[in-house]
């Protein structure tokens, strides 16, 4: 049967928690006016001390009061408390909360039908009812449906309308599906369950209040979709058959305590977005046996990890700056941390990775002093106390200067203390010549204690060919095969009465340096010695220059230089120059003439007059071509200064001073 009462609302709820203000068909209400949602009706009970509801009740969706309609939108919090009489309620799509107890110890309830609209589930609302069925996506848990699992008792079915299929669960062993509409789960929401083993969140999920889901004891396994970007405080705190979760990418920070004492859950997977793993975050996750943490952490919280007696490794990334105190205290399995942080992290005390038992922290080869002697906090005291510091992926890197002249072979990755053997193969033509670190092993035995880089230094070997142009004339030295870079000495030793002249590159250093880069052919060019003898054919005529011995293609210069009072003629070839250039070709000797020349113009035939006028001679009134020095060089006869001239008079020389 139904039964529609009406009745006026006011806007904020003025009537006491505890008093109705209307009663309709059996149905107590209080009232509420709203301007922007209009008026509505919510269901309530008679007193604090009595509440009559029972048998079959149906709501309505409106009610009329005084001529005014008004909307039911809330059953209030213990509006059917304890009504054991209560056989079956329908619940309109207009009410959108049902309100904390407000179905609490309704025994005798045996269905219920909650509609689409509701978004809001109180706490212990069902807590004792047998069975309740959700129609359609019909509702959930959004802020603040504490303890969902207990106001339902444990029993309950899901009818999903759209797929016609049933999940229910009676006892332990089943299964909770949130709808679709809830977008949160507020505080405490499922907090001491025990009956089911797994909840199934939906993608409308955005976040998970704080102990959501602590003392789930039931609760065995959990995947929280990708929408859901906060997982608050102790939301999972206990649930000790909790086995495995998947926590979504979407998640960036660990909260304080989310799943302290799982002493189930035997790994997690921390998503690569998580920056910060809280305090206590884990703490007495007694199954947990190993933990990566991601490349974003930086900080990871005290005691985060304490008590996890089952970890046996533990892996951080290399963007960690801080270690929290405790954190990994009293995990008596750990026996070796990794650490990739080429800089030491922060480290909260000298109890971080436990100080019960010694264990080694292995990090990068570059970085094992910088942690050796990393202090944790300001207290003076290194992370050493209780550990030791090994390199981890020990890098030996070796190559060739140049591939075209060799090959390296034992290089590769390797842990502290392993001991390789690096072997450099030259090529042909090719030799070995040192590591670029200036040791000369080859092969070279190393013991990996630090990341290495090292190169092989290759060099061309050269020929460097050396020659005489005659070997009768002079024979060489130096020649032979030498390793890029290196000095050669070339020496060309001429045979007796030669010389030495020069190498075919035009060089005359001898011996000679030269720094080899390349192949070469050297030829020394050796020629032969030969006397140039110059005289005169009176000693007191004058003298000469030129005598020696030259080399053969020598251009030699030889001079004749007369005395006062005589003149040269010509040489005894009856050249003319004076000086004479010649080209040494073999022995040779030269001869100079000279002869007297005539001193008085007294000496000149009658007839002959000469006269000197305006700084030139002139005989017979002209001027000679030229005139003779002193010492034998023809000038040009004019601008003369004061000195003694000879002139040709007549085939005669004749001396005139001016």
């Amino acid at each position: 049967m139904k039964n529609f009462i009406t009745f006026f609302l006011t806007l904020f709820v003025a009537s006491s928690v505890w008093a109705y203000d209307f009663k309709v068909d059996g149905i107590y209400y209080s009232n509420v006016s709203s301007s922007v949602s209009g008026n509505e009706a919510w269901v309530t009970f008679k007193d604090e001390y009595y509440n009559s509801y029972s048998g079959s009740v149906t709501i309505p969706s409106y009610v009329w009061y005084q001529n005014v309609r008004y909307s039911v939108t809330y059953i209030r919090e213990s509006a059917f408390e304890n009504c054991r009489g209560l056989t079956s309620v329908t619940i309109p799509e207009s009410v959108t909360h049902i309100e904390e107890r407000a179905f609490y110890g309704c025994t005798g309830l045996t269905s219920i039908t909650i509609p689409n609209s509701v978004t809001y589930i109180g706490k212990k609302a069902f807590e004792g009812v047998d069975l309740i069925i959700y129609s359609g996506n019909a509702t959930g848990a959004p802020w603040g449906a504490n303890k969902i699992c207990r106001a339902f008792d444990d029993n309950f079915i899901y009818e999903d309308a759209e797929k016609t299929s049933i999940y229910k669960y009676i006892g332990n062993g089943n299964d909770v599906i949130i709808p679709n509409s809830v977008t949160k789960i507020g505080e405490h929401a499922f907090d001491g369950c025990s009956s089911p083993t797994s909840v199934t969140i939906p993608e409308s999920m955005t976040s998970i209040g704080k102990m959501a889901f602590s003392g789930f004891t039931g609760l065995t396994s959990i995947t929280i979709p990708e929408s859901v970007t906060t997982i608050s405080w102790h939301a999972f705190d206990g649930c000790r058959n909790l086995t495995s979760i998947t926590i979504p990418k979407s998640v960036t920070v660990i909260q304080q305590s989310t799943f302290k004492n799982c002493t189930s859950l035997a790994s997690i997977t921390i998503p690569e977005n998580v920056t910060y793993i809280s305090n206590y975050a884990f703490e007495g996750c007694t199954s947990l046996t190993s933990v990566t943490i991601p490349e974003n952490v930086t900080k990871i919280g005290d005691f985060a990890f304490c008590g996890c007696t089952s970890l046996t490794s533990v892996t951080i990334l290399e963007n960690v700056t801080m270690i929290g105190g405790a954190a990994f205290y009293q995990c008596s399995r750990l026996t070796s941390v990794t650490c990739l942080a080429t800089t030491p992290p922060m480290i909260g005390d000298d109890c971080t990775f436990g100080c019960e038992h010694s264990m080694t922290l292995y990090v990068p080869c570059e970085s094992k002093d910088l942690y050796r002697n990393a202090k944790y906090n300001s207290s003076g005291k290194t992370i050493t106390r209780w550990i030791t510091v090994k390199g981890i992926s020990c890098s030996v890197s070796a190559s060739a200067n140049d591939n075209s002249l060799g090959t390296v072979e034992g290089a590769g990755e390797f842990a502290d203390g392993d001991i390789t053997t690096l072997v450099a193969t030259p090529t042909s033509g090719s030799v070995f010549t040192q590591w670029s670190d200036g040791n000369t092993d080859n092969p070279r035995p190393i013991t990996v204690d630090s990341n290495y880089d090292l190169e092989a230094i290759f060099k061309a070997i050269y020929t460097v060919s050396l020659s005489s142009n005659d070997n009768s004339l002079g024979l060489v030295d130096g020649a032979g095969e030498y390793i890029d870079g290196d000095t050669a000495i070339l020496t060309a030793t001429p045979a007796s009465g030669k010389a030495f002249s020069q190498w075919n590159d035009g060089n005359t250093d001898n011996p000679r340096t030269i720094i080899v880069e390349s192949d070469s052919n050297l030829v020394a060019i050796f020629k032969a010695i030969y006397t140039i003898k110059v005289s005169a054919n009176n000693n007191s005529f004058g003298s000469i220059q030129g005598n020696g011995k030259f080399e053969e293609g020598t251009t030699v210069s030889i001079s004749a230089w007369p005395k006062s009072g005589y003149k040269f003629t010509k040489w005894d070839d009856g050249n003319t120059d004076n000086p004479r250039s010649i080209i040494v070709s073999a022995d040779q000797k030269y001869q100079a003439i000279f002869d007297k020349i005539p001193t008085a113009i007294s000496e000149v035939e009658n007839g002959t007059t000469i006269t000197i006028v305006n700084n030139q001679i002139l005989v017979n009134g002209e001027a000679p071509a030229f005139v003779v020095t002193i010492s034998g060089k023809k000038i040009a006869n004019q601008n003369l200064k004061a000195g003694v001239y000879f002139v040709v008079v007549d085939g005669e020389t004749v001396k005139v001073v001016k």
